[in-house]
């Protein structure tokens, strides 16, 4: 089809100037363009089961490696944390009969379910507060109170409890239920961010390890790092008397302090998962912890840390000690340390720091 285009061409004569109009042919709108047509994807298909197919492919490759080093150590952490997390056996709960993913609220109330996901909340819940008699130890994260025990000018501050329930096959408790604080709703008027080692920090720490004689390499990780530090400005938060179970409503005699409207109040005094705070106030706790010890990090380098005395370095990512030394009795007593107030593991290998793979030839110089 042809027609006339708006813009027009002026052809100059000797004479008169005479307008010509420029024709278009429009695009049919309802043709498959060539990218899209079954030729094209047979032509694409038969390219990927080329050799050539094999080059592309190291090409897109050698693109995820560049885009890879333009993050942040602490976005490459998170993201292969992630990619482990989702490799572990947490499956959700599903029922067999109807094929329905079912969450909190509805295991609660669900006849086959209920009976056994009410035991995992509760010990949740125990494991906040004070604790179960005979069954669960308590960490007092959490208070349970009255409302009117909330400061006025904290009422806007009080936030929620999101329970996500889990299947994990390999754990002792495997049917897992835990709760994390709504950290929208949390107003926090310090700063919480937390000063950890880069990643060309951690290559020239590596390099610093195989350059010196006699040097050796080891990594710590501390479990539980975010949870069960005290907040000097405790948090506010509320759950619905029916998304907790029976047991926990009668062992803390939860009606007495309910509101009419049956909302139950309670005052968090610890960090916990989902408040903003948890790994700023978590990382001044362990640097005075360590400080007490004789243990500082440089002011130049944000995430090296040495000792007074002691012939021993370690760069430090949220929870994470790659550590650097060359007597054993001094990697022991960091290690002393750190158990004094942690859960820690060990690895005197030193084959893997924040998802960094390592294969140390210390005789070699690599």
């Amino acid at each position: 089809m042809i027609v006339a285009s708006p813009r027009k061409q002026v052809v100059k004569s000797p004479q008169n100037a005479i307008v010509k109009p420029v024709p278009i042919i429009k695009k049919p709108k309802y043709i498959v363009d060539e990218e899209g047509s079954i030729a094209a994807r047979l032509k694409a298909r038969k390219a990927a089961a080329s050799p050539s197919s094999s080059v592309n492919a190291r090409k897109a490759s050698a693109t995820k490696v560049a885009a890879a080093d333009d993050e942040s150590i602490a976005e490459r952490l998170l993201r292969r944390r992630r990619k482990a997390n989702a490799l572990e056996k947490a499956y959700p709960v599903l029922d067999p009969e109807t094929g329905q993913l079912l969450e909190y609220r509805q295991l609660l109330r669900h006849p086959k379910f209920k009976d056994a996901w009410s035991i995992s909340a509760a010990n949740e819940f125990g494991r906040l507060a004070q604790g179960i008699k005979g069954r669960v130890k308590a960490t007092d994260t959490i208070q349970f109170i009255r409302k009117s025990e909330i400061p006025l000018d904290r009422l806007k501050d009080v936030t929620y409890l999101k329970f996500v329930c889990q299947v994990r096959t390999e754990k002792e408790e495997p049917n897992r239920t835990r709760a994390t604080f709504g950290g929208n709703l949390i107003h926090y008027p310090d700063d919480v961010g937390t000063p950890t080692a880069d990643l060309l920090l951690i290559k020239i720490f590596f390099n610093s390890v195989i350059s010196t004689k006699g040097a050796r390499f080891a990594t710590s990780d501390l479990s539980n790092f975010y949870l069960c530090t005290p907040m000097p400005r405790p948090e506010f938060g509320r759950v619905k008397l029916s998304d907790i179970p029976e047991e926990i409503i009668v062992e803390y005699k939860l009606r007495e302090i309910a509101t009419p409207d049956e909302w139950v109040y309670f005052r968090a005094d610890k960090t916990h998962y989902g408040l903003p705070q948890a790994g700023s106030l978590s990382h001044d706790l362990l640097e005075k912890r360590l400080n007490k010890e004789g243990y500082f990090k440089s002011l130049i380098v944000p995430g090296l840390w040495k000792h007074k005395t002691r012939n021993i370095q370690f760069v430090l990512v949220v929870d994470d000690f790659g550590i650097k030394y060359l007597k054993r009795e001094d990697l022991d007593h960091l290690v002393k340390v750190l158990k004094t107030y942690y859960d820690v593991s060990v690895d005197l290998d030193g084959k893997e720091f924040v998802k960094i793979e390592l294969d140390w030839d210390y005789k070699k110089g690599e």
